[in-house]
C-alpha cells in the first residue's frame, strides 16, 4: 500500500506519465480493503474525470461510506466492470467486505436485508455463507427459521462491554477534556 500511495503521489508531480489503468486499479483495491479515501485524496480532479477511473472513484465514494445499494445500482448500469479484472475486486472482494462490515456491526440481520446488501439472490446468499463459513471454521453465519442471519459474534459486536471499559477513572480524564 505504502508503494501505491508513492506512485499517486508522483503521478500528481509527473501527471504525463500516469498509468491511468494502473491508478484504477489500486483504488479499486484500496476501495474494498477499506482505504479508498484515502487514495481518493491523492487523485487530482483531471484524473477523477477521466473515463478509465471516472466508474471506479464512484464505486469507491460509495463502498467507503458504506452506501452498498448505490455502489450495486452502478455496478449494474456498468456491466463491463463486473468482467475481467476487476470482477475479482469489484464484485467478489467487495462483498467480503460487506460481510466484514455486517460481522463489526450487527448480531443479527434480516436475510432481505443481507440479499439487498450484497446484491444476491437468497441461493447465492446461502452459498456465499458456506463458502465463508467453511474458509473460517468457528465463525458461522446462520439462516435461522426466521429468515434472519445470525452473524458470528466479534469482539465489535458482542453486547457485553469491552474489557476495560468499566474501568475509567474519571477523574484523570477531566482535565483532558477541560
Amino acid at each position: 500500500m505504502e508503494e501505491e500511495l508513492k506512485l499517486l503521489q508522483r503521478y500528481q508531480c509527473q501527471p504525463e506519465q500516469t498509468d491511468l489503468e494502473a491508478v484504477a486499479h489500486m483504488v479499486a483495491k484500496a476501495s474494498v480493503r477499506g482505504a479508498g479515501h484515502i487514495y481518493l485524496t491523492l487523485l487530482p480532479e483531471w484524473m477523477r474525470r477521466e473515463t478509465q477511473l471516472k466508474h471506479v472513484v464512484e464505486l469507491a465514494r460509495a463502498i467507503d461510506v458504506a452506501d452498498f445499494e448505490t455502489y450495486w445500482k452502478h455496478m449494474q448500469a456498468n456491466p463491463e466492470l463486473k468482467q475481467g479484472k476487476y470482477q475479482t475486486i469489484l464484485v467478489d472482494d467487495a462483498r467480503k467486505h460487506v460481510l466484514k462490515l455486517v460481522r463489526n456491526t450487527y448480531q443479527s440481520i434480516p436475510l432481505q436485508d443481507m440479499q439487498r446488501l450484497l446484491d444476491m439472490e437468497e441461493t447465492q446468499t446461502r452459498d456465499l455463507f458456506d463458502q465463508v463459513n467453511r474458509e473460517n471454521a468457528g465463525n458461522e453465519w446462520i439462516v435461522d427459521q426466521d429468515k434472519n442471519v445470525r452473524v458470528p459474534v466479534s469482539a465489535n459486536n458482542h453486547p457485553q462491554p469491552r474489557k476495560g471499559t468499566d474501568t475509567i477513572n474519571w477523574k484523570q480524564v477531566e482535565p483532558l477534556l477541560g
